[in-house]
Protein backbone atom coordinates (compact mmCIF):
# COMPACT_ATOMS: atom_id res chain seq x y z
CA UNK A 1 0.00 0.00 0.00
CA UNK A 2 1.47 3.17 -0.78
CA UNK A 3 -0.78 5.52 0.74
CA UNK A 4 -4.65 6.51 1.94
CA UNK A 5 -7.09 9.24 1.91
CA UNK A 6 -9.36 9.65 5.02
CA UNK A 7 -11.91 12.06 4.67
CA UNK A 8 -12.00 13.44 8.24
CA UNK A 9 -9.79 12.42 10.62
CA UNK A 10 -12.02 13.55 13.86
CA UNK A 11 -16.07 13.39 13.83
CA UNK A 12 -17.13 17.47 13.49
CA UNK A 13 -20.28 18.74 14.34
CA UNK A 14 -22.38 19.89 10.89
CA UNK A 15 -23.13 17.43 8.16
CA UNK A 16 -25.25 15.07 11.06
CA UNK A 17 -25.52 11.67 9.35
CA UNK A 18 -27.87 10.17 9.58
CA UNK A 19 -30.05 12.59 7.76
CA UNK A 20 -32.78 11.47 9.35
CA UNK A 21 -35.14 11.29 5.93
CA UNK A 22 -36.17 9.29 3.18
CA UNK A 23 -36.56 5.87 2.53
CA UNK A 24 -35.37 3.60 4.97
CA UNK A 25 -34.98 6.02 7.89
CA UNK A 26 -34.56 4.66 11.45
CA UNK A 27 -36.28 6.82 13.89
CA UNK A 28 -34.06 5.78 16.68
CA UNK A 29 -31.23 7.95 14.76
CA UNK A 30 -32.34 10.79 15.50
CA UNK A 31 -31.36 13.67 16.74
CA UNK A 32 -27.42 13.24 15.26
CA UNK A 33 -25.93 16.37 15.18
CA UNK A 34 -22.41 15.75 13.65
CA UNK A 35 -21.16 13.37 11.09
CA UNK A 36 -19.84 10.06 12.63
CA UNK A 37 -16.88 9.65 9.85
CA UNK A 38 -13.92 10.46 11.97
CA UNK A 39 -11.19 8.00 13.03
CA UNK A 40 -11.41 10.04 16.34
CA UNK A 41 -14.48 11.27 17.88
CA UNK A 42 -15.96 14.70 19.35
CA UNK A 43 -14.05 14.00 22.53
CA UNK A 44 -10.90 13.25 20.96
CA UNK A 45 -11.13 9.84 22.26
CA UNK A 46 -9.78 7.20 18.80
CA UNK A 47 -12.60 4.85 17.55
CA UNK A 48 -11.89 1.33 16.61
CA UNK A 49 -11.03 2.26 12.74
CA UNK A 50 -8.15 4.26 14.15
CA UNK A 51 -6.36 1.08 15.89
CA UNK A 52 -7.16 -0.68 12.43
CA UNK A 53 -5.05 1.94 10.63
CA UNK A 54 -2.28 2.36 13.40
CA UNK A 55 -2.24 -1.86 12.68
CA UNK A 56 -1.00 -1.30 9.59
CA UNK A 57 0.62 2.06 9.44
CA UNK A 58 2.66 1.76 12.42
CA UNK A 59 6.08 -0.31 13.36
CA UNK A 60 5.65 0.47 17.19
CA UNK A 61 4.24 -3.05 18.53
CA UNK A 62 0.41 -2.14 19.40
CA UNK A 63 -2.63 -4.90 19.98
CA UNK A 64 -6.50 -3.37 20.50
CA UNK A 65 -9.41 -5.42 21.26
CA UNK A 66 -12.95 -4.90 19.92
CA UNK A 67 -15.47 -4.51 21.61
CA UNK A 68 -15.57 -3.12 24.59
CA UNK A 69 -19.10 -5.03 25.42
CA UNK A 70 -20.74 -3.17 28.36
CA UNK A 71 -23.93 -5.08 28.19
CA UNK A 72 -22.10 -9.00 27.95
CA UNK A 73 -24.50 -11.44 30.45
CA UNK A 74 -23.01 -14.47 31.70
CA UNK A 75 -23.44 -17.23 28.91
CA UNK A 76 -23.85 -14.82 25.95
CA UNK A 77 -21.53 -15.21 23.26
CA UNK A 78 -20.03 -12.19 21.59
CA UNK A 79 -17.34 -11.80 18.82
CA UNK A 80 -13.93 -10.81 19.70
CA UNK A 81 -11.96 -9.25 16.90
CA UNK A 82 -8.45 -7.17 17.28
CA UNK A 83 -5.98 -4.83 15.57
CA UNK A 84 -2.41 -5.68 16.15
CA UNK A 85 0.63 -5.23 14.17
CA UNK A 86 2.41 -8.46 15.67
CA UNK A 87 2.96 -11.62 13.30
CA UNK A 88 0.72 -13.32 15.54
CA UNK A 89 -1.24 -12.68 18.35
CA UNK A 90 -3.13 -15.13 20.86
CA UNK A 91 -6.47 -14.71 22.65
CA UNK A 92 -6.95 -15.90 26.74
CA UNK A 93 -9.76 -15.31 28.49
CA UNK A 94 -9.44 -16.06 32.38
CA UNK A 95 -6.25 -17.22 31.93
CA UNK A 96 -6.99 -20.15 29.52
CA UNK A 97 -5.93 -19.74 25.51
CA UNK A 98 -9.00 -19.05 22.76
CA UNK A 99 -6.38 -19.92 20.12
CA UNK A 100 -3.70 -17.95 18.17
CA UNK A 101 -3.91 -16.19 14.84
CA UNK A 102 -1.54 -15.07 12.18
CA UNK A 103 -1.59 -12.02 10.59
CA UNK A 104 -3.35 -11.37 7.11
CA UNK A 105 -4.25 -15.06 7.28
CA UNK A 106 -7.39 -16.17 6.41
CA UNK A 107 -10.67 -13.67 6.39
CA UNK A 108 -13.13 -13.88 9.24
CA UNK A 109 -16.60 -13.61 8.83
CA UNK A 110 -17.93 -10.04 10.13
CA UNK A 111 -21.61 -10.03 11.70
CA UNK A 112 -22.79 -6.53 10.32
CA UNK A 113 -26.13 -4.63 9.22
CA UNK A 114 -28.46 -4.79 6.74
CA UNK A 115 -26.75 -1.88 4.67
CA UNK A 116 -23.95 -3.46 4.38
CA UNK A 117 -24.98 -7.00 3.34
CA UNK A 118 -28.43 -8.32 3.26
CA UNK A 119 -27.50 -11.69 4.79
CA UNK A 120 -25.82 -9.92 7.77
CA UNK A 121 -22.09 -11.23 7.07
CA UNK A 122 -19.02 -9.42 5.99
CA UNK A 123 -15.74 -11.25 5.51
CA UNK A 124 -12.49 -9.29 6.16
CA UNK A 125 -9.00 -9.98 6.67
CA UNK A 126 -7.72 -6.73 8.44
CA UNK A 127 -9.77 -8.03 12.10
Amino acid sequence: MLGEFVWTGFDYIGEPTPYFNGPGANQTDWPARSSYFGMVDLAGFPKDRYYLYQSLWSKKPMVHVVPANWNWKEGQTIPVMLYSNADETELFLNGKSLGRKKRFSEPVELPVGPNVSPDKKFSSKFR
